[in-house]
């Protein structure tokens, strides 16, 4: 009888004992645990206040702090799960080097992962199919039709300025869809706006929405008016410098390749037919005459004693924008084979070709 007593009583003191280690091993667990509530109460503190600067400075960087901030809960939920597993698969609790070991190969996982995660985190999901990449200016649009897609990015891109160009990628960065509508160069407001809207209608259904982007205007292409080329000039076409200077052509070489102009004094100058723009071209009539004038003047038969300086003269010229026809002057300087100047009342006489004048008796 007093032997069962003994083994009763030290049973007990075993029971007694183990629920004291119990007691101070949960005392233990609540000062830690009262510990780590106010540790995780001034971290919420300091996380808002950097939430809220961030918020004034930098919004987009909020996503980034959140993505980072649930990697850490996703890996400790994975890290119970892989205890859990160890656990069942032994059928015991596992050694404390085992523990050890899950715990290094997570942490090596969680800074890897995190490490992506913060490279990728230029890319800020906006809609459950727009994905906006803000350090590029790029957004991935998810939609199922390759012609709504098409339509979408001229829409966006040359209809209006929403972006500045877009292509189609045959897969999608969002679920349950089948191309991505990638435009580029496109603005955060707009993106966001992108991403409110719906996708799945085509954008002509947008005639009486609030969102009505800027119309592109048509690009229009300056006039290039061609270099002359060889043989591209003719006697009277009115030629043009590269300086924007105009001049009529009053001579032509044979092979086309330097002319003779009239420059600001009336002086005869020589300039390559390469170097001149053609501005307008002289009838074949007029060019013509100008040839036949030139051919005689340059066989002498155009110096008739008649011509002498101090004879009245009628103006017959289209040239000058017809400013001088009709016009009476008297010839200024001694005729030459091209033509001769007359002066018409102004501050210096003005050159003419001889076939532009009429002597009068």
């Amino acid at each position: 009888m007093l032997a069962i007593l003994g083994d009763y009583l030290k049973n007990l003191s075993s029971e007694i004992e183990t629920y004291e280690q119990l007691i101070t091993q949960k005392r233990a667990e609540v000062e830690k645990l009262s510990q780590l509530q106010g540790q995780v109460v001034e971290a919420l503190g300091s996380l808002k206040g950097v939430v809220n600067e961030l918020s004034l400075v930098d919004p987009e960087a909020i996503s980034i702090i959140q993505s980072v901030a649930l990697q850490i809960f996703d890996n400790n939920h994975e890290s119970q799960q892989n205890l859990t597993t160890i656990q069942n698969g032994n059928g015991s609790t596992p050694s404390p080097s085992q523990v050890s070991n899950v715990d290094h190969e997570l942490t090596e996982k969680s800074e890897v992962e995190t490490v992506s995660k913060i490279e990728e985190s230029h890319e800020i999901r906006l809609s459950q199919n727009v994905l906006y990449q803000p350090d590029h200016a790029i957004v991935y649009a998810g939609i199922n039709s390759y012609n709504r897609s098409q339509a979408w990015g001229e829409w966006l891109c040359v209809t209006h300025t929403v972006g500045d160009r877009f292509e189609i990628q045959n897969q999608s960065r969002s679920k349950s869809y089948n191309y991505d509508l990638v435009v580029f160069e496109i603005k955060p407001e707009d993106a966001q706006r992108l991403a409110d809207i719906n996708l799945a209608i085509p954008p002509s259904a947008l005639a009486n929405s609030t969102w009505q982007p800027q119309i592109r205007e048509p690009e229009i292409e300056e006039l290039q008016v061609p270099l002359a080329q060889i043989n591209h000039l003719g006697i009277g076409d009115t030629a043009q410098t590269k300086e924007g200077k105009e001049y009529g052509v009053i001579e032509v070489s044979e092979d086309g390749s330097v002319v003779k102009v009239l420059d600001e004094k009336n002086q005869a100058i020589e300039l390559l037919a390469a170097d001149l723009l053609l501005v307008k071209k002289a009838e074949l009539a007029l060019e013509e005459n100008f040839a036949h004038v030139t051919e005689v003047f340059s066989n002498g038969n155009g110096n008739s004693p008649d011509w002498a300086i101090g004879n009245l003269v009628r103006i017959q010229s289209n040239r000058y924008k017809n400013q001088y026809n009709g016009q009476i002057g008297a010839i200024a300087t001694q005729p030459s084979n091209f033509g001769l100047k007359v002066d018409l009342g102004g501050e210096t006489p003005i050159f003419f070709l001889k076939d532009e004048v009429t002597l009068l008796d």
